[in-house]
């Protein structure tokens, strides 16, 4: 069982929105007794995966194809979707930047699983997690 955090870069430079998410993503994985995961998409995700790496994620995805090349919210949308499918992730975090958070919204929605944006605490609780958002 995992957390899987999206992160955003340009072209393989990680936004520093995303190594903050993976941050959180580390502290929250720890608590909830989840395995730490990332995933990149588009151009330059290779570049991106060794950072990643590097950042203690335990497992680093990295989908690349020429339909990915730039953004686009519903194919990288769905590209996530497909992972957290076949990797079985239970919570899946993005980067606080817009991509970061139109691309969570997409794969919310074709899962049908609730989706919280602008989060200022996560604390997880034996599968009932409580969370306080800015608003």
């Amino acid at each position: 069982m995992s957390l899987l955090v999206i992160c955003d870069h340009d072209r393989g430079k990680l936004a520093e929105a995303s190594l903050e998410a993976l941050a959180f993503g580390r502290s929250l994985a720890t608590s909830a007794g989840l395995d730490l995961e990332a995933v990149v998409v588009g151009e330059g995700a290779e570049s991106a995966a060794v950072d990643l790496a590097a950042h203690g994620a335990s497992t680093v995805h990295v989908a690349s194809h020429e339909l990915l090349t730039d953004f686009g919210p519903e194919a990288w949308g769905e590209t996530v979707t497909q992972l957290v499918r076949s990797s079985g992730a239970e919570v899946v975090l993005a980067c606080g930047t817009d991509r970061g958070n139109e691309v969570v919204a997409h794969v919310a929605a074709r899962l049908d699983q609730p989706f919280v944006a602008n989060c200022r605490s996560v604390e997880p609780d034996a599968g009932d997690w409580t969370i306080t958002r800015v608003q």
